[in-house]
């Protein structure tokens, strides 16, 4: 049966094999060829002009409505490549309002978690927020620069040999990570007189009134 006789059977194979990351043998099967010429099925359909042409159409499709493209890929890397700490602070070493930030910094943030601490409550029953951390992860740098070697074939150059091995870079991130969490913690909280916990921060507490 050739592919023209059923080209309902050749649409469901563009769909599923766009659906299951690309799965050829899957894709067969589930266009309702048989398992076992599902793979021969599939590497013939791959290879029809038709067929690659019309995923590629479908893919630029999504491209498109996603705004992606290998520059603005390229660029998103660059921005983690070149990232610098020092711009999400102001002069007199605080931090500045994530909505303040550049979009190229904000960009090479993963994650955010803010903790607030509070004060004794006042007599409406309110506590008062005496203090904020706020935790930020940033994108691994050393991920985008393996990414960038991979993209200009720089990985099997004399530059890779002087870089840090995964496992290497990992176990350092490990102990920079148990480090500010016990910096955090030491910080969280002070024991003092009756066994009280009492929230503690840079910030000063504000005054009552």
């Amino acid at each position: 049966m050739t592919t023209a006789k059923h080209p309902d059977r050749r649409a469901r194979f563009i769909a599923e094999y766009r659906a299951n990351g690309r799965h050829g043998t899957k894709a067969a099967i589930s266009a309702g060829y048989s398992k076992k010429t599902a793979h021969a099925q599939a590497t013939r359909l791959l290879k029809d002009v038709k067929v690659s042409a019309e995923i590629a159409r479908l893919d630029g499709k999504v491209f498109e409505r996603l705004d992606l493209s290998a520059q603005n890929t390229l660029e998103e890397l660059r921005r983690v490549l070149h990232f610098d700490p020092g711009q999400i602070f102001n002069e007199d070493g605080g931090m500045r309002p994530i909505s303040d930030l550049p979009a190229e910094v904000r960009s090479c943030i993963a994650s955010v978690e803010a903790k607030e601490f509070y004060g004794t409550a006042g007599e409406d029953g309110v506590q008062p927020v005496i203090g904020r951390i706020i935790k930020l992860k940033f994108w691994n740098k050393m991920a985008a620069i393996s990414k960038a070697m991979d993209h200009f074939a720089l990985a099997a150059g004399p530059l890779a040999a002087s870089l840090p091995q995964p496992a290497e870079q990992a176990a350092r991130e490990a102990e920079d990570m148990a480090l500010i969490e016990a910096m955090l913690k030491a910080k969280e909280t002070l024991w003092h007189g009756g066994g009280n916990v009492v929230p503690i921060t840079s910030a000063p507490p504000k005054k009552a009134g």
